[in-house]
C-alpha cells in the first residue's frame, strides 16, 4: 500500500520537525554567569576545583592546644608549588598531590629548616578535600606544623594549623573552634598566644 502525501502535510510536517529541534522554550540572550571578583583571593580555589566532603577525625579545640601537639609554629611563605607524585587508594580512586615549598620567615615554636615542603592532598577529579583549599604562591601563613612520617614533607595540624595572613591580621581556611577563637585578631596576638602555649 502506498500513502500519499500532499505537499502542504509535508511542509506542515517539516515545521513541526524544525520547532522541536533545539530549545523547547522560545530562544532567549543568554544572560551571563556572575562572578566573584576573587582574583586576589588564595582562598577561592583555581579555575575548575571545587571542594569534596570531609570529616576530619581530630580537630583542635583551641589555638593553644594545637599549638602544644605541633611539631613547630612558623611564619613561611609559599615559594613554589609543584605536581608531586599521585597516592592510589584504589584503581579508580588515584588522588593527585602537590609539593608546596615555603620558606620560614619566622619560628615561633620548634626546630625546621628554612625550607619547608607540605604534601597537599588533592581529590580523584581534580578537587581539594572541604577545609584544605589550594596553597598559593607568593601567599604568607601562619602553619602548626606536623613531621609526616612518610616522607621528608610537613602537614598543618589539622587543617584548622594553616591561618592565611592578610595584611597584619589572620584568616582561617576551615570553620571551628580556632576560627572563632582568631577571628579579628592580628598576627601578634596569634603568636602571643601560640609561644606561651603550654
Amino acid at each position: 500500500m502506498t500513502i500519499r502525501l500532499s505537499s502542504s502535510v509535508c511542509l506542515l510536517a517539516l515545521a513541526v520537525i524544525a520547532a522541536g529541534c533545539g530549545d523547547t522554550e522560545p530562544t532567549k540572550a543568554r544572560e551571563p554567569v556572575p562572578t566573584l571578583n576573587t582574583a586576589n583571593d588564595p582562598l577561592v580555589p583555581r579555575g575548575g576545583l571545587s571542594g569534596a566532603h570531609a570529616n576530619y577525625l581530630s580537630r583542635p579545640t583551641s589555638l593553644k592546644s594545637a599549638a602544644v601537639t605541633a611539631d613547630a609554629a612558623v611564619i613561611a611563605t609559599v615559594t613554589a608549588v609543584a605536581d608531586g607524585a599521585p597516592i592510589v587508594a584504589a584503581p579508580d580512586e588515584v588522588n593527585p598531590t602537590v609539593l608546596v615549598t615555603l620558606q620560614v620567615r619566622d619560628r615561633w615554636r620548634g626546630d625546621v629548616p628554612n625550607e619547608i615542603t607540605i604534601r597537599w592532598l588533592g581529590t580523584p577529579r581534580g578537587g581539594f578535600l572541604e577545609g584544605d583549599p589550594p596553597y598559593e604562591l607568593g601567599q604568607d601563613y601562619v602553619l602548626l606544623l606536623k613531621s609526616r612520617t612518610d616522607g621528608p614533607w610537613y602537614r598543618p595540624e589539622a587543617p584548622d594549623g594553616r591561618l592565611q595572613i592578610v595584611g597584619e591580621r589572620v584568616r582561617p581556611v576551615i570553620e571551628g573552634a580556632i576560627a572563632d577563637e582568631v577571628k579579628n585578631r592580628s598576627v601578634a596576638d596569634v603568636k602571643q598566644i601560640v609561644v606561651g602555649a603550654k
